[in-house]
């Protein structure tokens, strides 16, 4: 499956760098935004290469879906805190409870080993 992914995006790779080159006169050609908030006045960027404004507003997004990941990673982390403490006490609550059945149950009897001690002997009765 690893081998498929790279696979995968060499060909993905190599479709996009294909379209770029054949396509370098629309990707060179220089382009300026005008922004008007409204609130402030109006605010005209320096002109660019097409490709260097995709490349931008690629890492921006780019960047968005990391912080977005990164807000995912926290709180599995979170998460998994939150369990492995629950494991630990549940832990601690069995081996509790492992020593309260110990202390319960009767010592074991050992057989084949005998009583050093002679039993009394039960007096006999005359007929």
């Amino acid at each position: 499956m690893r081998k498929m992914k790279i696979v995968l995006w060499l060909v993905v790779l190599a479709v996009l760098a294909v379209v770029v080159w054949q396509n370098q006169a629309f990707f060179m050609m220089r382009q300026s935004f005008h922004v008007n908030p409204g609130i402030a006045g109006p605010y005209v960027t320096p002109e660019l290469p097409i490709v260097v404004i995709c490349a931008g507003l690629f890492l921006i997004g780019f960047l968005i879906a990391y912080i977005y990941g990164l807000y995912g990673y926290f709180k599995q982390n979170k998460t998994i805190k939150h369990l492995n403490a629950t494991v630990a006490a549940q832990t601690e609550e069995i081996q509790n409870l492992q020593r309260e059945l110990e202390a319960l149950q009767p010592p074991p009897v050992t057989a084949g080993v005998a009583d050093p001690t002679p039993a009394p002997e039960a007096p006999a009765a005359d007929a």
